[in-house]
């Protein structure tokens, strides 16, 4: 007969992979973890970084599934009463008017948008400027300049974007 567990899950969906586990909350022991990896896209200029949302989700998942399953591999029948998620920041991701993905999203890392970057902080009177405007000195990483990216280098993307996650 299997134990009943109140637990929570997490999960992390990180630039490499999604990892995720099932925590008692009686006494914050993990009972079951996994971890599914994804991948940048190959082959991209240098500077560029990507990767294909829908790889997010597929990890998430598995790493999920994996994490409930290894806890009830052990015995102990999994009821979920929370779920936490977290996930790397400034990345990218374009909807169209249907919530459909536009384009594999730039990631945090990607430093091809610093020409972009820079043109937005002079546009705003510069560093000094900018960061007493924004509280930030607009890294390459940040989503603005991966907009202005878009739009000086895939209008036609740029011309569908309804949502930017």
């Amino acid at each position: 007969m299997m134990s009943v567990y109140q637990c929570v899950l997490g999960v992390d969906s990180g630039t490499q992979s999604v990892k995720a586990l099932v925590v008692s909350l009686s006494d914050g022991r993990v009972l079951g973890k996994a971890t599914a990896p994804h991948r940048m896209l190959p082959g991209l200029p240098t500077g560029h970084m990507e990767q294909e949302p829908e790889a997010w989700r597929e990890a998430m998942f598995t790493a999920c599934r994996g994490a409930v399953e290894k806890a009830q591999a052990s015995g102990i029948n999994v009821e979920l009463h929370g779920i936490s998620i977290s996930g790397q920041q400034h990345g990218c991701v374009i909807l169209d008017g249907n919530d459909v993905v536009v384009r594999p999203a730039k990631l945090w890392c990607d430093t091809s948008t610093a020409p972009e970057a820079a043109e937005i902080v002079e546009r705003v009177g510069g560093s000094v400027a900018c960061r007493a405007q924004t509280g930030n000195a607009l890294p390459s990483g940040f989503t603005a300049s991966k907009l202005l990216w878009m739009k000086k280098h895939e209008p036609e993307n740029y011309a569908k974007i309804s949502t930017v996650v």
